[in-house]
């Protein structure tokens, strides 16, 4: 009976664990939850992931062209790279798009992650910042996304 109930807390401490991704040392978490984790850098690049619970049995492709059509479709973002989808360390799938596009007169890139996870839920994580801020700190935030346990 003991052992019923700590595997139940483990349980049950395991579905209410926090959002966690291995980020770069340049980024400063600025809220983690459950369902969302924020963070930002000194020269003010944005990142962020964001879990949705799923209703119904779309799988990564549907996610990854549904976001594709909205940023390029609905929101003007041009499409500059698709990568492969990849598997990381934890064996979760996930596919990789950066964007661009012009705020305020400068021009801005946008990195979308889009990863499956049991439950079903899918993540989303994004990482944008003006061009030369993104390229700055893109290949660590990729880094992390496609090794951490996420």
């Amino acid at each position: 009976m003991l052992r019923y109930f700590t595997n139940l807390a483990l349980f049950v401490f395991a579905g209410c664990s926090t959002l966690r991704l291995d980020l770069p040392r340049e980024f400063l978490v600025t809220e983690s939850s459950t369902t969302e984790l924020k963070a930002t850098t000194a020269d003010e690049a944005i990142f962020w992931v964001q879990a949705h619970p799923l209703q119904g049995d779309a799988g990564l492709d549907f996610w990854i062209e549904a976001l594709k059509h909205d940023l390029v479709d609905n929101r003007g973002y041009a499409l500059l790279r698709e990568e492969p989808v990849m598997t990381n360390s934890a064996g979760t799938r996930i596919a990789l798009q950066t964007f661009e596009s012009t705020f305020e007169g400068s021009l801005y890139r946008y990195l979308v992650a889009v990863a499956m996870q049991p439950g079903p839920s899918v993540l989303v994580a994004r990482f944008t910042a003006e061009r030369e801020t993104f390229e700055k700190h893109v290949d660590a935030v990729r880094h992390a996304l496609t090794t951490s346990r996420w």
